[in-house]
């Protein structure tokens, strides 16, 4: 039995040790599997990501129409086969690395190969702030079928509000 058979075999992941040994040994790999291994599920479950159920197509920010603030619209599109039950949404707005506003948003049960577009008020932003905004960042997160938790932050450098007319 080789250091990856016997470290699978009592339940230690592979993948974060991988590279520790400086050697590689994927001569085995048919044996592994065939022997009940199951190497290449787990490199696919490594590189399932946040992605692989739901996408941010856009996102704009407008002015409230009631009070201060402003508005956040973000469309995202469930690119996977099965309904996700829920879909968070987190967004931070900072004046270097001074967060001056956050909001969030929940989108509920929506279906395989669906598009959706919601908002999140930001009130705390006003128009003293658009030329000192230096970025922001959202935070989309989901669950599968099994409850795996998938998050990704995608973050910008730039804050072009209000728009140029």
């Amino acid at each position: 039995m080789n250091r990856r058979q016997y470290l699978t075999a009592i339940g230690v992941s592979t993948v974060g040790l991988a590279g520790c040994t400086g050697e590689t040994d994927d001569s085995g790999s048919s044996e592994e599997n065939s022997n009940g291994g199951n190497d290449e599920d787990s490199n696919e479950e490594d590189s399932v990501g946040l992605e692989d159920f739901v996408q941010l197509q856009s996102h704009e920010f407008s002015h409230a129409q009631v009070g201060s603030g402003l508005v956040l619209e973000v469309t995202v599109e469930n690119v996977s086969d099965i309904t996700l039950e829920l879909i968070r949404f987190n967004a931070n707005v900072y004046i270097e690395n001074e967060r001056i506003d956050d909001g969030s948003l929940t989108i509920g049960d929506l279906p395989a190969e669906t598009t959706e577009t919601d908002d999140m008020g930001l009130v705390d932003i006003t128009p003293d702030h658009y030329d000192q905004i230096t970025n922001y960042d959202i935070t989309i997160s989901t669950r599968d079928e099994e409850l795996t938790e998938y998050e990704e932050t995608y973050e910008y450098d730039e804050f072009n509000y209000p728009p140029d007319n």
